[in-house]
């Protein structure tokens, strides 16, 4: 029997959700004609357990099949992933004599139900509807949790495929003092590098991000997945939350596919007012400049995931909204601490050369240090730590190139691998 539900078999409060444990609080989505349906949920102990939320198959595509592959690949690319800014993947079961089950699923074997974090601090949509645009800081510390989560999806050669407002859901409630803490969702759509062929119309829900060979290509349903197209549609979200609007705006969707196709838009200078105090024109431009190279027509010269991860990390610190990690209990004891450390280095410097020159008689002389990503990734992480914070590697000093040039891009996706080293140090989080 099939157990995928159907449009009818909706749950009431207080059921529990077949194929689980979990006990229905309320229902979340507002859209009762979607393929999907999304609930609030309890765990049955412990009870002070957080609520989880649960996605349900519910329809059918337009084959006449019950809409189970979407759920399936989401649990199996989200398995494969563990970001900071990447929605968590819970088991649907707490059964200690098995081991957890991360879907729940019908006895023909396919996905039935995923069970996800329950994230309460709404969605960027939400945030841009009722505020229409953000300030420079937030939108930077957003863009930055958004390109560091691609950059991990793109190294596990997945790409995301529907990167757009609705889909950036916060932890929690955006606060004046704290960083918001923004989280990628819905993974239904993700596709692996390089797969030819997928059906555009079951695939985006949000054509305003779609870049020009998507909508080319969407006649013939037939595109070469790449991970360009996610950086595309990043650059667009970048710009929608500091002018307000999307880089491409008409009424009819063939007009805003042209609109797309031409790729002529408008600087940020012209339609961004930012807090004059807080964001130079220097950086306005570098960030119009970052904008316009992920959004290039060509994907081959658009930058990396990588890449935009490391100018606005840079531009964040340029504006100060990282918190700097300190270390020491006594701020007052910097000076003392300080000459502890430079006796330290002079020890070691000595140690070094009595044992350099012992080598060199011996006729064993040291190989040069070479400073490789990862030295250079664990120097700046490392470097977080001091009173005087530091920006991210010199990889990024060249971010200001126009959106015509390709070679800066490409030259600075060599940084892929120092920016990803220190993931779990540079992770940009509000702090408690």
């Amino acid at each position: 029997m099939n157990m995928t539900m159907k449009q009818s078999d909706a749950y009431a409060t207080g059921q529990t959700i077949r194929a689980t444990n979990l006990r229905v609080v309320r229902r979340l989505d507002g859209n009762r004609e979607s393929r999907v349906q999304v609930y609030l949920a309890a765990r049955p102990a412990p009870p002070d357990a957080p609520p989880v939320v649960v996605k349900l198959a519910s329809g059918y595509d337009r084959h006449g099949r019950p809409y189970t592959a979407s759920l399936h690949n989401e649990a199996i690319y989200l398995r494969k992933l563990s970001h900071p800014h990447v929605v968590r993947l819970l088991p649907a079961l707490d059964d200690e004599a098995k081991p957890g089950s991360y879907a729940g699923r019908t006895q023909e074997g396919g996905c039935a139900c995923l069970v996800l974090e329950h994230l309460t601090g709404g969605s960027l949509s939400e945030l841009l509807h009722r505020r229409r645009r953000l300030s420079g800081g937030e939108a930077v510390a957003i863009g930055y949790a958004l390109a560091s989560a691609l950059d991990d999806l793109h190294a596990h050669r997945l790409v995301h495929l529907d990167v757009a407002p609705h889909n950036v859901l916060f932890r929690t409630r955006l606060k004046k003092a704290d960083l918001p803490d923004a989280v990628l969702i819905d993974f239904g759509s993700a596709c692996p590098i390089g797969r030819q062929t997928f059906t555009m119309h079951e695939t985006f829900s949000a054509s305003a991000y779609l870049p020009p060979e998507v909508l080319a290509a969407a006649s013939a349903g037939v595109i070469d997945v790449q991970p360009k197209i996610d950086v595309y549609a990043l650059g667009a979200v970048l710009y929608t939350m500091l002018v307000g609007e999307p880089p491409f705006v008409a009424k009819e969707r063939r007009a805003l596919q042209d609109a797309i196709m031409r790729g002529v838009f408008p600087p940020l200078a012209e339609r961004w007012q930012p807090d004059r105090s807080a964001i130079s024109p220097a950086l306005q431009q570098r960030l119009d400049g970052l904008v316009r190279s992920a959004m290039h027509l060509e994907p081959e010269s658009r930058c990396d995931a990588a890449w935009i991860a490391l100018e606005l990390y840079e531009i964040g610190f340029h504006l100060g909204i990282w918190p700097v990690v300190d270390t020491h209990t006594n701020r007052n004891n910097h000076g003392g601490q300080r000459s502890l450390l430079v006796v330290l280095l002079a020890l070691g410097l000595l140690v070094f050369g009595a044992g350099f020159g012992a080598g060199v008689l011996a006729g064993n002389v040291l190989p040069p240090i070479t400073a490789t990503p990862a030295l250079i990734a664990t120097a700046t992480a490392t470097a977080t730590d001091t009173s005087t914070p530091s920006p991210t590697p010199t990889n990024s000093a060249t971010p200001t190139a126009t959106p015509t040039n390709s070679a800066t891009p490409t030259a600075a996706a060599t940084a892929t691998s120092t920016v990803r080293a220190p993931t779990a140090t540079l992770v940009l989080t509000p702090s408690p």
